[in-house]
């Protein structure tokens, strides 16, 4: 039978925590292939070609795509009103990289969904600090600095 691609994470964690980095790899690979939009995976599996395999072009990749996945999905939680998702979507961004202005331009709106602006508006800040536009025009026309 054919494993779903919650199965291959799954098993490609307990791989990565025996120590059968490849194995592992390898079954984040097939989760991926059955659920591209499995930011996990992506993430964990460029952390084994970063701190085990030593790939680090293969690695910057998977985490790259790991951001693009977890904002992705965040902008499809907020869409389905699923606030809640679309925070831990972008916090989980952001726990790869500080610095992703688009991850707290997305939580700002997802916060602003779960009524929790000033948290919205620290996330605005957040973005407009990091050069982003559209943040700082919003922040601009409300007369709050940055």
């Amino acid at each position: 039978h054919r494993l779903l691609a919650a199965d291959w994470y799954e098993k490609a964690r307990y791989l990565a925590f025996t120590g059968q980095f490849q194995h592992a790899v390898d079954a984040y690979t097939k989760g991926i292939e059955n659920s591209p939009g499995l930011a996990a995976a992506y993430r964990n599996r460029g952390m084994l070609y970063l701190t085990y395999l030593k790939d680090r072009p293969r690695a910057l990749s998977d985490l790259d795509t790991a951001l693009k996945t977890y904002n992705r999905n965040a902008r499809s939680h907020m869409e389905s009103k699923e606030f809640q998702q679309c925070v831990a979507d972008t916090d989980a961004a952001l726990t790869l990289n500080a610095k992703y202005a688009e991850a707290y331009y997305q939580r700002a709106f997802c916060r602003i969904g779960l009524r929790q602006q000033d948290d919205a508006r620290e996330d605005f800040v957040a973005a407009a600090k990091l050069g982003h536009k559209a943040s700082q025009d919003l922040l601009s026309k409300r007369n709050i600095a940055w």
